[in-house]
């Protein structure tokens, strides 16, 4: 991939307590224009993989724990995989549950299409078949979040107990960007390969959106997640945006935000690169 510049203004530097360790953060107040462009309150944490120095707007946000949602198909992807529940992402899912609202949901998958698609049935046969008991066990050894897979064997990433701040999202994905997750090669790189949004000559842009929409049944707080990572010829950067949803159109803006910071940050190519 051809080179990409890199540029980033920094306004404040100042060491935040995470759950794993402590960060050295660069507090970037100039990104609220970007939220307010696009209506939206949040956060968005950024790091170089392999750096100790990470970018945010509004720490306190990002310290702060929410349902991970359909993020969570990241490690509930490798845990499939790696207690054989799941062969390979060319896995075949017919469909056997009732119709489902959103009309992506409503046709048979694989194992990758269901990922890319966020097949909430699909994933909840295959959580039925981990169970509470080993889900326990392998968030604690992936140090997920809060660790708590309860609230519903089929749904706690939904509207559950379980909670992960972006801070903690982006540690949990520079372990698997590094393969460094306590599980197969394999397995790490089958879900890495599951992540790709996009290539091009300058960058490959892997990633997972999650969503719980505003509902007066939920137990959560509606949010917006979007959670990946670009890689350059320079460098791998992650990144962990969430932000409030307070209407329809909130979740459209997750990527617009996320983009036009890692952009700020020179982390994202400002138009497509050609060969």
């Amino acid at each position: 991939m051809k080179g990409c510049k890199r540029a980033a203004a920094v306004l404040l530097v100042a060491l935040i307590p995470l759950p794993a360790m402590a960060q050295r953060v660069v507090e970037h107040a100039e990104w609220r224009a970007i939220f307010d462009s696009a209506g939206v309150t949040g956060t968005i944490a950024v790091r170089r993989v392999g750096d100790s120095l990470t970018h945010v707007f509004d720490p306190t946000r990002a310290a702060r724990g929410f349902i991970p949602a359909s993020t969570f198909k990241i490690p509930n992807s490798l845990i499939a995989v790696e207690l054989g529940i799941v062969a390979d992402e060319h896995q075949y899912y017919p469909v056997t549950w009732p119709r489902q609202a959103i009309e992506s949901w409503n046709r048979e998958h694989t194992f990758r299409t269901a990922f890319k698609y966020s097949v909430v049935p699909v994933y909840q046969i295959l959580a039925r078949e981990v169970g509470e008991a080993r889900y326990t066990e392998w968030l604690d050894r992936l140090q997920y979040g809060n660790r708590r897979p309860t609230g519903g064997v089929d749904h706690f990433w939904l509207d559950g107990d379980l909670r992960i701040s972006a801070f903690q999202q982006l540690d949990f994905l520079q372990r698997l960007v590094r393969l460094e997750l306590p599980s197969s090669e394999r397995s790490q790189r089958l879900v890495i390969g599951m992540m790709l949004n996009e290539a091009d000559a300058c960058h490959i842009l892997r990633a997972k959106t999650g969503l719980v929409g505003v509902s007066a049944t939920r137990k959560v707080d509606p949010v917006g997640w979007w959670v990946g990572w670009v890689e350059t010829d320079t460098a791998t950067t992650l990144f962990a945006l969430n932000i409030e949803i307070n209407g329809p159109n909130d979740s459209a803006q997750r990527q617009r935000v996320a983009r036009s910071v890692l952009r700020s940050l020179g982390a994202l190519p400002a138009r497509p690169c050609r060969a």
